[in-house]
């Protein structure tokens, strides 16, 4: 259902208020008004969301457990009190460098 979470693990706001969660159980990183009112599925197909954060600059951060990787998105924020916009996936950087250094969880 909209707004139901399974498993919920990084939290963060934005700069309006709103409530950014990785929802891990669902695979999917979800936006509430400040009052918890279910908005808009910001990200999905992620595997394992386990932290969120808001750049200063406005982009949305999330970490991946599972595939232990960071997902960057560019965010039009200035829609979301209005309309809840939708996070547009602009890069995707894998954390190559700590795979090669053999630090991936066992």
């Amino acid at each position: 259902d909209e707004g139901q979470l399974w498993d919920p693990r990084g939290v963060c706001t934005d700069r309006y208020g709103n409530i950014i969660v990785a929802d891990m159980g669902n695979r999917r990183v979800e936006l509430f008004d400040k009052t918890g009112r279910f908005l808009k599925h910001v990200a999905t197909g992620i595997e394992y969301p386990l932290a969120v954060h808001m750049a200063t600059t406005g982009e949305l951060v999330v970490t991946d457990y599972d595939n232990c990787t960071v997902a960057v998105f560019s965010i039009d924020q200035s829609q979301w009190p209005q309309t809840g916009a939708i996070a547009h996936k602009d890069t995707r950087r894998a954390a190559a460098q700590q795979k090669r250094q053999g630090k991936r969880r066992s």
